[in-house]
């Protein structure tokens, strides 16, 4: 019946939620990343003097 279209359905949206879970964690880490190498280049350029 349609209930069976309902069920896949929401199996499929539940099985997708891990990946989506896993693809945002990667993204935040990748992003605090970025900011930590930021700041410490802008640290070094500041040592060596330069005015970035």
């Amino acid at each position: 019946m349609g209930l069976d279209v309902v069920y896949n359905f929401l199996a499929a949206v539940l099985n997708y939620i891990p990946s989506l879970f896993a693809g945002v964690l990667i993204l935040v880490v990748g992003l605090l990343v970025l900011d930590l190498l930021t700041d410490y280049l802008k640290d070094i350029m500041e040592v060596e003097g330069s005015n970035v």
